[in-house]
């Protein structure tokens, strides 16, 4: 019977650490975007955080997460990439706190079940986005983002 032991050195050998060129940038960005006030009613596009929220979004770094993740996307892609995934750690952090489905972002049915207006011929869950209220204008953007990459392809 023989032992084959995992090559330690090799996996605590240093390694290179990139950041993102435009990472600076987008962030400043980003978070000006999540930090104005709660935009003007019938406009939903913009994404509306509690001031809770807000308190958060400057301490969390998620831009600097972002462009540590992708550090060779380029500026429009990783500015995409930090709201979404700003807008995934707010809808999380609503899920997880909510005492109930409308509180969590979803729109409820009236039986309890979270509604879902999707037809079922979609190829995507893009369109489930749209039910959440913090997802509406991240969904706008992947379907425009979706359909320009098959348009070009």
């Amino acid at each position: 019977m023989s032992i084959q032991l995992p090559d330690l050195p090799t996996l605590t050998r240093a390694f290179e650490l990139r950041a993102n060129k435009a990472c600076r940038s987008v962030t400043l960005t980003s978070e000006a975007r999540f930090l104005k006030p709660k935009p003007i009613s019938g406009s939903e596009s913009d994404i509306t955080l509690s001031n809770s929220e807000r308190a958060i979004v400057p301490t969390a770094k998620i831009g600097l997460l972002s462009g540590l993740c992708f550090p060779t996307c380029d500026p429009p892609q990783l500015q995409f990439l930090t709201d979404f995934i700003t807008v995934l750690t707010f809808a999380h952090q609503r899920l997880v706190l909510a005492r109930n489905i409308a509180e969590s972002g979803w729109r409820p049915r009236r039986t309890g079940a979270v509604e879902c207006n999707v037809p079922q011929s979609t190829s995507t869950g893009i369109e489930i986005l749209n039910e959440h209220e913090l997802f509406k204008g991240c969904a706008l953007r992947l379907l425009i983002t979706r359909f320009n990459a098959n348009y070009l392809a």
